[in-house]
């Protein structure tokens, strides 16, 4: 088990794995299935645009390289506050690829609650929407004490641009034991790693 990982009550896990919500495998791995059974369907609507599983697997293939290129390391945290955009989708699995743990924060946290959570999770990166409902997420930004490298979709200005984070291609880490069992499979159970 993780470090400062808060486990979900036993009776409530254990009805979510004989329900079948929680299968005991990596979310990535899961995507990484339904990508090759169903490339050519659509997983990703936003407004007029759409992303094919195929297409989404390859962007997530791609950020991931770059999020590993850029020193993002399999364990490290990255506090993603991206609203229901299709980059969201396409980070979320990236990290997962390469091995980092997103840590989700509300589009409407600001000061104080994106510095305790970027703080309490060791963050070494913060992904952000440039600007969203009114609000310009690259200010807050500027105000983190030590925000890592900031990761922006939209307008980058000083920041990384989500869609130049495109490595090469290489082969991503596999999930290490702490991140497959970190949620919903804790050792020890039937199916699960150990």
């Amino acid at each position: 088990m993780l470090d400062g990982f808060v486990s979900w009550p036993e009776h409530l896990a254990e009805e979510y794995r004989r329900t079948g919500y929680w299968l005991g495998r990596p979310l990535g791995d899961l995507l990484h299935e339904s990508c090759a059974r169903h490339a050519d369907r659509v997983a990703v609507v936003c407004g007029e645009r759409r992303m094919t599983y195929a297409e989404l697997s390859r962007a997530a293939n791609r950020m991931a390289y770059g999020l590993l290129e850029l020193g993002v390391k399999p364990l490290d945290r990255v506090v993603v506050q991206l609203p229901n955009v299709p980059e969201f989708v396409v980070l979320l699995f990236a990290l997962l690829r390469a091995g980092a743990i997103p840590v989700l924060a509300l589009p409407g946290h600001r000061r104080a609650e994106i510095t305790s959570v970027h703080a309490h999770a060791g963050a070494v990166a913060y992904a952000i929407k440039d600007e969203f409902g009114g609000f310009d997420y690259r200010g807050l930004a500027r105000e983190l004490p030590s925000p890592g490298h900031v990761l922006v979709s939209g307008e980058a200005q000083e920041f990384i641009a989500l869609d130049t984070l495109e490595g090469a291609s290489g082969s991503c880490p596999r999930p290490t034991r702490a991140i497959r069992r970190c949620s919903c499979c804790p050792a020890g159970r039937p199916g699960c790693p150990s």
